[in-house]
C-alpha cells in the first residue's frame, strides 16, 4: 500500500491486488512500528540523531551481516521516504514511547508509531481493515500507551476518565460496527493508507491472487490475477511490486529458508504463504538467505479453545517484569528475561528448541495477580486462574519441587535455580547475564 501510494502520487495508474478479504496482512495485526533515524519527529523533539550514530548502532547489531551499500541507502533515504509518505496524505507517524530493542547500545535511533485513527471516517471501507491480533471486550483495541490506565483505572481521575470514555465509545461503536473504531498501531496505518489511496483513485482488489508474472524478454510486464472466479491479465507499463509478507505459513519454505530456526507456530497473517517468493523465483529471482535469522521472533503459548488452539504472544506486561524467570529443559535460566522477545527466542533456539520444547516462565501467584501471564490478564480482569490450570494452559503447584515434577524438569535443579535467582535479586546483580536487577526481582518459592 505504501508503494501504491508513492506511485499514485507520481501520477501513475495503480491497482492493488490483495489475496485476502481484508487489507493489511501482518501489519494490520501488529503495532506497525518502523525504525527510521533522523526523522522529522525526532528533530521536532530535539533528539540528537545523526547518520554516524545510527551507523554505529547498526554495525554493532549486524556484525558480519552489516552491508554498507544497503545501510547507506536506508539511513540517507529513510527520512525522505517517510516525509514523502506523510506529505499531502492521511499517513502520520509519531515518536514511539518504546525504546530500541538494544537501547543500551551506543548510537541507538528512534522508533516511529502510526498515529491513531478514527475508523468511522472510513465509512463502508472500515470492514476492509484486517483485525488486530488481540482485542479486549470482544473488539476494543488498546494501544501500548493506554495499557497502564486500563490495568489500574483508579490510579487517578485522568485514568478513570480515559477508561470510562473509551469503554463508552466502544459500546456505542458496537451498535454500528463489528468491533471498536478507535484504531491504533498497524490498524491505524492501514486505515490511513487506505484513505490516502482512495483519495487518489487507486483501484483496490481484494480476494485477488496473483498466480503468474508476465514477462517480455527479461522484463516483468504484468501479472495474471485470479479474481472472483475469473482470470485477469493485468499489463504493467511501469512495473509490478511484490509485497506479500514472507513465508511463515508455508511449511515447505520454512524448512528451506528458516535454517536453524525451524518452527511450527506463527503470529503472521494466515495468508502469508510465500506466494510472492514463488512468483519471483519462477521468473529467475533468487532468495538471499545470508542473514542472521530468517524471522522476527517472539515467544508464544497455546490456549485451548472450542475453536482450536489460540496463539498468545507475551508482551511487556509479564515476561520482562520483576518476579519471573525463564528456564529451559535443564531447569536453568538461559537468558536475561528482560531482553527483547526476539532475543528470548534466539536463546531458545540456541538451547535446543524445537527438538526439546520444555521452556517455561516460572513465577508465583502474586506475580500473576499483579502482572498477568500470557492470556491471563492481571487482577481484576482475571478473577481466578483456576480455569487456566484446568485446561492445561498453566501448571500450578504449591512448591518448586512439585512444580518441577509436574512440568518434567529436575526438581533439585529448579530449586537451585530459584534460590540462586533470589540471592541475585537481593544484591541487585545478575552474574549469569551481567545485568543489574532492581531488588524487587526476588521470585518467591513458597506460593506458586
Amino acid at each position: 500500500m505504501s508503494a501504491a501510494l508513492y506511485a499514485a502520487k507520481a501520477g501513475l495508474r495503480v491497482v492493488v491486488c490483495e489475496n485476502s478479504a481484508r487489507l493489511g496482512g501482518t501489519t494490520a495485526l501488529s503495532n506497525g512500528m518502523i525504525w527510521i533515524p533522523r526523522s522529522r519527529q525526532a528533530a521536532a523533539a530535539k533528539i540528537d540523531d545523526t547518520i554516524e550514530k545510527a551507523n554505529v548502532y547498526l554495525q554493532h547489531e549486524l556484525g558480519n551481516y552489516y552491508r554498507p551499500d544497503f545501510i547507506d541507502v536506508y539511513l540517507n533515504d529513510g527520512p525522505t521516504a517517510i516525509k514523502e509518505l506523510e506529505n499531502d496524505t492521511e499517513v502520520e507517524f509519531t515518536l514511539a514511547s518504546a525504546p530500541d530493542y538494544h537501547s543500551s547500545q551506543v548510537g541507538k535511533g528512534r522508533a516511529l508509531s502510526p498515529a491513531p485513527y478514527d475508523g468511522r471516517k472510513l465509512g463502508k471501507d472500515f470492514d476492509l481493515i484486517g483485525d488486530p491480533i488481540r482485542v479486549e471486550l470482544g473488539g476494543m483495541m488498546i494501544s501500548s500507551s493506554e495499557v497502564g490506565k486500563f490495568l489500574n483505572p483508579f490510579q487517578s481521575f485522568a485514568a478513570l476518565s480515559h477508561v470510562t470514555r473509551r469503554v463508552a465509545r466502544y459500546i456505542t461503536d458496537r451498535f454500528g460496527y463489528r468491533r471498536g473504531t478507535e484504531l491504533s498501531g498497524g490498524n491505524a496505518l492501514i486505515a490511513r493508507l487506505l484513505v490516502s489511496l482512495r483519495q487518489r483513485g487507486v483501484e483496490i482488489w481484494t480476494n485477488s491472487t496473483a498466480t503468474e508474472l508476465l514477462t517480455t524478454g527479461d522484463r516483468v510486464t504484468g501479472a495474471v490475477v485470479s479474481r472472483s472466479g475469473q482470470t485477469w491479465h493485468v499489463n504493467a507499463s511501469s512495473g509490478v511490486v511484490l509485497a506479500t509478507g514472507g513465508f511463515a505459513r508455508d511449511a515447505r519454505l520454512r524448512r528451506e529458508l528458516s535454517g536453524a530456526h525451524q518452527h511450527d507456530e506463527t503470529l503472521a497473517h494466515p495468508d502469508v504463504t510465500g506466494d510472492g517468493i514463488d512468483l519471483a523465483v519462477a521468473v529467475g529471482a533468487a532468495v538471499d538467505n545470508d542473514v542472521a535469522s530468517a524471522g522476527f521472533w517472539t515467544p508464544v503459548s497455546l490456549l485451548k479453545t472450542p475453536k482450536g488452539n489460540e496463539i498468545v504472544p507475551y508482551g511487556w506486561l509479564d515476561r520482562g517484569r520483576p518476579g519471573v524467570i525463564a528456564v529451559g529443559p535443564n531447569a536453568r535460566r538461559f537468558v536475561n528475561e528482560s531482553n527483547s522477545y526476539h532475543d528470548i527466542c534466539l536463546a531458545m533456539f540456541q538451547h535446543g528448541y524445537p527438538e526439546d520444547r520444555r521452556f517455561y516462565f516460572i513465577c508465583d501467584h502474586d506475580f500473576v495477580r499483579k502482572r498477568g501471564m500470557g492470556h491471563l490478564l492481571p487482577w481484576p480482569w482475571t478473577l481466578s486462574i483456576g480455569k487456566y490450570a484446568r485446561n492445561g494452559y498453566i501448571q500450578v503447584a504449591q512448591t518448586i519441587n512439585a512444580l518441577a515434577l509436574r512440568i518434567g524438569l529436575d526438581p533439585d535443579s529448579l530449586e537451585k535455580t530459584v534460590k540462586q535467582h533470589n540471592r541475585n535479586a537481593e544484591t541487585g546483580l545478575d552474574p549469569d547475564f551481567h545485568e543489574a536487577n532492581p531488588p524487587s526481582t526476588a521470585c518467591s518459592a513458597t506460593r506458586l
